[in-house]
């Protein structure tokens, strides 16, 4: 199998982290103790109906998913939240 395989999967779970990132600014209303919840929350919604396959192989099992949620919310809270401080400090 060649890693050019996975590009689109790749493709996908960064634009998913920079709609998590876009979706972060949106939540100042919320308490900052929910926020990297809501984000991990976002990105599992949209996440939940890609299906994505490698040569006819499901690469997304429900634990899988879940994982993946957790990794680019993550991912997409930190970098965000980093950065929202780092401008209320300039």
């Amino acid at each position: 199998m060649r890693a050019s395989e996975f590009l689109p999967l790749g493709a996908r779970m960064a634009k998913t982290l920079k709609g998590a990132m876009d979706h972060y600014a949106s939540l100042s209303t919320v308490p900052p103790s929910m926020r990297r919840p809501a984000v991990v929350l976002w990105v599992n919604l949209q996440l939940e109906a890609w299906n994505p396959m490698v040569r006819g192989i499901t690469v997304l099992d429900p634990l899988s998913r879940t994982a993946a949620a957790e990794f680019i919310g993550g991912v997409a809270f930190n970098v965000a939240d980093e950065l929202t401080k780092r401008r209320g400090a300039a």
